[in-house]
Formats: structure tokens, sequence, C-alpha cells
């Protein structure tokens, strides 16, 4: 089987800005807001997976976010308060605060209020009943300038603000004056910025400015405790545990500092600086602690666009762990019948041409892992560029390569794709907008069937067809309309034949759709966990009645919807989920043949035999092996890697792993007999971002 290597996709994943934890869920989930705007929602029971991404408008980035009841707001640079809809993946209320741009917000202990720390210097507070965002009053800092945190004490009876005037104001809230003004030290004879703070239930405070200090106050009298440079760049995010023993402390310099209360001589108290852990590579922009019962655990995040995750008791322990910031919905298409591989960015679709190999070369007889001439080289033929102050939260290229969809948060738009050649080696490929779009839902999912006539938008209220005709959207109706429109939709799949959809839900169910008689067919039982990956599967004698449903907890069931009967056969993925750390969830899952699956995720690929019994998988043995991380260090490769790698597709086993490939952003078939591979380098990720903070290291010169 030929393997395309794709990796001219310049994917670039956005910067982390913002984190917070929705402990009142069960389990807890995270939220964390991104440079371009976008929001997502993490999964922490299931190996921390992404589970939900939330579109905003374009270059809307998010300064600050914050869970209540359920609910997820976040404001930022535009100055709009937004609280997000869950089900409907974007945007479900927007209120400006007539203040200039957030950099900070704070919900008031035992009252459902909202305080956010404006551009102007002032801090206003919003009223959070009955799922509304109302203005309720302002507090003006008297002195100018901008107001970049704020903090409220566990009473709720007394708040802080700091900004861009070296000085932190304690505000009682019950008089609305202020009692306290502390003015930092300027030791380079210009106004220290306080970009954080935190307040302790003993009247403590702690604050981090821009000359990389965290200093610790007492708010009785406003004199300071105890202050360490703890940092050499400006201190972003602090913040505490429940027991308010413990302060962790990011920055500029890449590390994440924790400092510890103990007591000391007549039984006063003594912060002490207990360790550094420097596990991101540039500015680490945000911390959210997860305080419960068992546990404490915390997270990191910042311009390397990964999401650090430590433990917080063991915190100098090196148990810190970094986890992918590509997405589990991959933006890649790749088109079955034609040679077409197409990504979406924010704004533009980017269509790409495969290259194929030079004629007169023998596949069958070439030894594998053979590098194959090329008789033409892979080519850019076509952008889209949407035009629209919204990010693009979906796409589909059809089969046929005529018909290219993108999806926002107003609607969907069709495209019609026309190709001519104009010698034997260039074909010119043309793009035009269709105008009859306009009744085309928003969508969470996008797919079209195989002939490429209709076109399937899903989301959290059910399935729409539109059907397509001679470079025009001939009609478009509602296939079946679902009666839980609370749960976004997570993932579309449709059958060979094209009679049947799958379409999955956050709520962890899949529905089956009849496309023919355009309703709802059968749905699965409800699952363990979220879907990741769809297929349908059919043998050359009979049609397409088995949905293959793989989880983002690595567990694998087949619903045969004729019969309305689900299987669990999770055994068979056993040997990767039990060393899964750091793979990622599996994002594809495609029929090979009759009894042959392939599945893949970030950093491996799995060929699955069906036609074996449990017994024969649970005795697989699967044995790691040492590889060179991109660090010069050996590592554990978790799977088996032989040295052809490229035939394990046809290799006689229950469960394959391939280890060859990694950074995977999506995989699919090409013709029957051509596997096409988007790969997406780390190394050439990290290329794109700016240059860290400069660190003198010991030896180097």
């Amino acid at each position: 089987m030929e393997v395309h290597r794709v990796r001219f996709f310049q994917y670039a994943p956005s910067a982390i800005q913002c984190i917070a934890f929705d402990e009142g869920s069960v389990p807890a989930r995270l939220a964390l807001g991104r440079e371009n705007g976008n929001v997502e929602v993490w999964q922490i029971e299931n190996c921390w997976t992404q589970s939900l991404t939330l579109h905003a408008s374009k270059d809307e980035c998010a300064e600050a976010i914050l869970w209540y009841q359920g609910r997820l707001l976040s404001a930022g640079l535009s100055g709009v308060i937004v609280q997000w809809s869950l089900s409907r993946l974007c945007p479900e209320m927007e209120v400006n605060t007539y203040g200039g741009a957030v950099w900070d917000m704070a919900r008031r202990p035992g009252a459902d209020e909202l305080a956010v720390a404006c551009e102007d210097g002032c801090v206003r507070f919003f009223d959070l009943e009955s799922d509304n965002v109302v203005f309720k009053k302002s507090y003006s800092n008297q002195g100018g300038g901008r107001c970049l945190a704020v903090a409220f004490h566990p009473s709720g009876d007394i708040m802080l603000s700091g900004g861009a005037d070296s000085m932190i104001r304690v505000w009682n809230l019950t008089t609305g004056l202020t009692t306290h003004r502390i003015t930092l030290d300027q030791p380079r004879q210009q106004a220290v910025l306080v970009w954080s703070l935190a307040f302790l239930r003993d009247m403590t405070i702690v604050s981090g400015d821009s000359d990389g200090r965290v200093q610790f106050w007492d708010a009785h009298h406003g004199a300071m405790i105890q202050s360490f440079h703890a940092h050499r760049g400006d201190v972003l995010s602090l913040v505490s545990n429940k027991n308010q023993d413990t302060v962790f402390a990011s920055g500029v310099d890449c590390k994440v500092v924790k400092f510890h209360c103990i007591e000391s001589e007549a039984d006063r108290k003594k912060w002490i600086n207990v360790g550094a852990v420097r596990q991101h590579s540039h500015d680490v922009r945000s911390l959210a602690l997860l305080d419960d019962d068992s546990a404490g655990v915390l997270v990191s995040g910042g311009l390397d666009t990964q999401l650090g995750v430590y433990a917080a008791s063991s915190f100098t322990d090196k148990t810190s762990r970094l986890f992918s910031s590509y997405p589990v919905a991959s933006p890649v298409t790749i088109c079955r019948r034609e040679p077409v591989v197409s990504c979406h960015f924010d704004s533009h679709v980017d269509m790409w041409t495969l290259g194929s190999a030079r004629g007169g070369t023998d596949i069958s007889v070439a030894e594998t892992g053979t590098v194959l001439p090329l008789r033409q080289q892979p080519r850019h033929v076509l952008r889209i560029n949407t035009k629209k102050q919204n990010s693009i939260a979906c796409s589909a290229v059809s089969p046929s390569a005529k018909w290219v969809a993108v999806s926002d948060r107003t609607g969907t738009r069709v495209f019609s794709v026309a190709s001519s050649t104009q010698d034997e080696k260039t074909q010119q490929f043309t793009v035009s907008s269709l105008s009859e779009t306009d009744g085309l839902n928003p969508a969470q999912c996008l797919a079209f069937v195989p002939n490429s006539n209709r076109l399937l938008i899903a989301n959290n209220y059910g399935l729409q067809a539109a059907a397509l005709s001679e470079g025009a959207v001939t009609s478009s109706h509602d296939v079946y309309s679902t009666d839980k429109s609370d749960c976004a939709c997570i993932g579309l799949a449709v059958s060979p034949s094209g009679h049947c959809a799958a379409v999955a839900y956050s709520d962890c169910r899949v529905d089956i759709v009849d496309l023919k008689k355009e309703k709802l067919k059968r749905s699965t039982p409800h699952l363990p966990s979220m879907c990741s990956a769809l297929a349908f599967l059919s043998t050359t004698t009979s049609s397409s009645t088995t949905l293959a449903i793989v989880t983002r907890a690595y567990q694998f069931f087949t619903f045969n919807f004729a019969e309305n009967s689900l299987e669990d056969l999770s055994v068979h993925l056993k040997p990767i989920s039990n060393a899964r750390r750091g793979l990622g969830p599996l994002i594809t899952c495609m029929q090979l043949n009759d009894s042959r699956l392939l599945l893949c995720s970030k950093a491996l690929m799995a060929v699955l035999d069906l036609s074996k019994t449990p017994s024969q998988f649970q005795d697989n043995k699967i044995k790691p092996r040492k590889r060179k991380s991109s660090r010069g260090r050996e590592e554990d490769c978790n799977g088996v890697v032989d040295d052809d790698d490229a035939a394990a597709i046809t290799r006689d086993r229950p469960l394959t792993i391939i280890t060859q490939y990694s950074d995977i952003l999506a995989c699919g078939l090409h013709d029957v007999s051509q596997l096409v591979l988007v790969e997406r380098p780390w190394s050439e990720v990290t290329q794109r971002f700016p240059d860290a903070l400069h660190r003198v290291r010991y030896g180097a010169t």
C-alpha cells in the first residue's frame, strides 16, 4: 500500500490565555481560552481529552474565564463579556462592559455577582441572576491607569484591585470605599504592573508584578510580610489551594513556582519557596488548581499552546505532563475518489492535490519503506477566504472534489469547485460561491454522501440535508430533529451506500438516521464516554448494518442497528489503553477490508482484525522499545515497532501497532491502495513561536 506523508499544511495551535476548573460538575471539567478567541472544554477523567471547541469571532482574545453554576463566561480585549452555549458551541450572550479591554474577572463569594477589571481603571460589577449578565455598579480607582487584576476575600466582603499604577487597593464592599492603598516598590523608577492577586482567608494578600516579585502583604495594616524575587520576568498568574497554605505562581520565565506556609517561632507564619518546575518552553500565562478531597491537580498553559498538568502535593517530584493542543475533530478532509486534501483555518480553507509516483515503479516488488520517486509534486491549488468576522467551525470536501462546505456560527456556505486541465501535467481549479445557501443551518459537523449530491449538516438540533446539482443548492430540509438539543454534535459518519448516517452527541449517545426514509432509525445505549471516531462496517456480501464506535477512553464498540445490539469489544484495544499516556484519543476509524480496521491517534496507528477471538487479543504481547525523543534522550515507545511497519496492514495479527509516524492530524484512504497521512511535526510548530525569555544555562557558550 502506498502511503502519502503530507506535511504541507501550516497548521498552528493558538496560545492558551486563561484556564478555569468547573468544580461543580461531576466529573470535573476544564475550560481554557485561546489567543484566537476559541474556548475549549476538556474532560479530565479520560486521560485529559478535549471534548468541545467553542468558536468565537476572529481575533477575540479571551483574557479571563470562569465557571458559575454550569455557565461558562469569558472576557477579553474586545471589552465584551461572553456567556457560552455548550450545546450550540458558540456565544449565547454578549454584554459590553463599556470600559475597554477586560484584563481579569472574578466571582464574588456568596453572591451572584461578577467583578471585571477594565482598561479604563474601573472595576465593574455584573449581576448573574436568571441566566443573564446585567450591569450593576462600578468602582473607580480614582487614580487613572489600567485595572489589571481583581480578587475577593473568601467572605465576599472585601475586594482587591491591582493596576498599572504600582498600587494595590483594598475595598470595603459594604461602604464602597478603599480602606488601604498599598504602593509597590519601583526599583527601576518606572511604574510596576500588578498582573495577579490572591486573597487568603487569614487576610494575607499575595501579589505578582512585572518586576518578577511574589509578595505577601498584611491586609489589616497594608504592610509587607515577605517578598520573593522568584521569577526573572512578569508574574502573570497566582493560585492558592483550599487550605490557603500553598500558593503557585507562574510568569514569563517559563516556570511555575510553589510557595508553602509553615509555622515559625512565636506561632508566626512564614512563607518559603518550595521549588520550581520548568515544563513549558515559553510564557506560562495562566494557572488553575483543582483541590478536591483526593489529591490536588494543578494545570498551566501559555504561549507554547500545550496544557501542563502537575500533582500539587508532589509538585517538585517530576510528575508533570504536557498534553498536545492538536484538535480531536481534525480540520483536514481527505477525498476518497480524487487526489485532493483540504484543511480549514480560522478564516480560510486551503486545498492541495497529492503528488503521484513516477511510472515504471513496480510497487508489488518494491521493498517496504521504499520512497517512491515523484512524477508530480503536491500542489496548492485553491484557497477559499470566508471574509467573515466569525472563525470557521468545520468544513468538508465532497468525494468528487466538486463541492466545498464551510460553516461558522451564523450558517453554512457551499462553494462550487471546477477543474480544467491546461496541459498534461497542470490542473487549474476555480471556485465560486453559491447564492442559495441562506437557509442552511450552522453546522457542528459536515459530511457529503458518497455520490456527492447531498450535504449533511449536523448540529445540536438534528440533521439537515441540502441537495446539490449543477453548481447550485436545489433544496434543503430537515431530515430529523433530536429531542435533546442541550447536547452538542461531536461526530458525523455516512455509510458507504449513502443510506444511513451516524450522529454522535456530547451526552455519550449515537443516533442512526435513515437517509432514505428521513427518520431516526436507532439510538445506541448510553456509552461510558464521549465518542471520538465512527465507521460503518460492510462486507462484500452485505450492506452496512453495523457501526464501529471508538470512545475517548479507548473503548471499542460495535452496534448492530438492525438487531439493536451493542457489543463491547474494548478488550481488543486493551494493549493500547494500558499504555495510552501521551497518545491522545483515537481520531480516525476506517475499514480496510471485511475484517480489518485502521485506527489512528496523534502518536500511533493500529490495525485491528475483528475476525480474531478475544482470547487472541489477550495473548497479543506488546513490548515497548526505546526510541530517541526530540530532546535527544531515549524514551519508552508504547507499542510494537517492526522494521517493516508499512507492511503491518497486511500482517496476520489480532492487533498491530505502528509508531513509525507521529504528530498526526488526520488519516484516510484515497482509493483502495493509497493511505494519506497528514502530519504536523511539533518541531515545525515550535519554529513559529517567538523567542522565549533568555536564560543563562550552565556550560552554554
